[in-house]
């Protein structure tokens, strides 16, 4: 049987391998929650702005620059200034941005819970047996309808 610290590092690696794959290598070094973050907000129909995000996130302006810049490059989401205030950048999400986010989260959650992602069904809980009982299919404990009836009677 596997440790939990053995299972726990198989389920990095096997995320980090996911990150790899889907992000490109000029992203590949940033925070998995900061970007994922981004693409959340600026998935809001209306987008969000470049100071709101940046301190809804902790980043520092220069930070959020940065970043901004390379999810820009990969085509991820669009920056573009309002028109009733130029000095207001408003971050969305492009399509490319919003299927990658999909994908990253069908992705990492069938690395996470693989029983659940093959079935499509939550995980069953087991449950302990009795002494003599056989699991049925489901997890279900058969039942005996003859023991809990009356005896017949010879008439």
């Amino acid at each position: 049987m596997a440790t939990s610290e053995a299972t726990g590092l198989d389920l990095f690696i096997t995320m980090a391998t996911i990150w790899q794959k889907r992000v490109p290598p000029t992203l590949v070094d940033e925070s998995p929650s900061t970007l994922t973050q981004i693409l959340e907000l600026s998935s809001a129909a209306t987008g969000m702005s470049h100071s709101a995000m940046q301190q809804r996130l902790g980043l520092s302006q220069p930070e959020m620059s940065n970043i901004a810049k390379k999810l820009v490059t990969a085509g991820w989401i669009r920056s573009t200034r309002l028109e009733a205030n130029r000095r207001v950048k408003l971050i969305t999400a492009t399509a490319a941005g919003r299927s990658l986010l999909s994908t990253l989260k069908t992705d990492l959650n069938a690395a996470k819970n693989p029983a659940d992602a093959s079935s499509g069904r939550p995980k069953e809980r087991s449950r302990r047996l009795s002494r003599g009982k056989v699991r049925q299919q489901g997890g279900q404990i058969p039942f005996d309808l003859e023991s809990c009836l009356p005896p017949d009677e010879d008439t």
